[in-house]
């Protein structure tokens, strides 16, 4: 009988079926020598429930705020936000955002900027510059300015100006001429 070919290729097809299937600890070991996201949400998806999920969902995080932070723009940390709204980067993620779209205002120095700057942002630490900025912007010769309803801004009597100093600091002073 000529049985010992048949089982030969019976044993090889095993041994190569086997050796296509996967296991937690060797998809494990594969993401974290891929290290990229798609590699780790691979595995998360593949075992949802297995060892290493916490883990993986940690370098996903990691390598979602290395992202962000590399790109530096609002869109960056807003999406970083998004995808990780209770991770350990999200704080620093919402201070960069902030501090970013607080740059952007000052850039563009009109008062619809801050006034987008404050709606998005109305408790920020720029509250105040940011109402005093728009406060400075609309203040004429002839008195009092017209600002955004609901804001809480205050309004400016004829005889007030506010000023921004060469370092960008907000001062009152009186218009002596009239």
């Amino acid at each position: 009988m000529k049985l010992w070919p048949f089982s030969v290729s019976l044993l090889l097809s095993a041994i190569i079926f086997l050796a296509g299937c996967s296991t937690p600890e060797g998809d494990w070991k594969s993401a974290k020598e891929a290290n990229t996201v798609p590699a780790y949400v691979n595995f998360v998806a593949k075992h949802p429930h297995g060892p290493h999920v916490d883990e993986a969902n940690a370098a996903i995080e990691s390598l979602d705020w290395t992202t962000a932070k590399d790109a530096n723009t609002a869109s960056a940390y807003a999406e970083f936000i998004g995808k990780h709204p209770k991770g350990q980067f999200t704080e620093a993620g919402r201070t960069k955002l902030l501090d970013l779209r607080w740059a952007e205002a000052k850039q563009q120095n009109t008062k619809d900027g801050y006034a987008a700057f404050l709606e998005a942002h109305p408790f920020s630490p720029y509250t105040s510059e940011a109402n005093g900025r728009i406060l400075a912007l609309g203040v004429t010769k002839a008195g009092s300015v017209n600002f955004i309803e609901g804001m809480g801004i205050l309004t400016c009597s004829s005889n007030l100006s506010a000023r921004i100093g060469p370092s960008g600091e907000l001062g009152n002073e009186r218009d002596e001429a009239k």
